[in-house]
């Protein structure tokens, strides 16, 4: 029964990894677009709170 179950589950993941399935297509590139903008919003943020405190430091 374990084996089945790990078969069955390495197979969902494959058919995910493959988009065999369009739906899974539909819920990974909204998330995947989600997370690259949070990391140049991340990035973006850093680098301005950056050059910010080295223009108080230069005052």
């Amino acid at each position: 029964m374990l084996l089945f179950w790990t078969i069955h589950k390495h197979s969902d993941l494959y058919d995910l990894v493959q988009f065999k399935d369009f739906s899974n297509l539909m819920i990974l590139v909204p998330f995947l677009f989600f997370a690259v903008v949070m990391a140049i919003f991340t990035l973006l943020l850093s680098y301005l709170v950056r050059n910010a405190s080295d223009i108080k430091q230069d005052n």
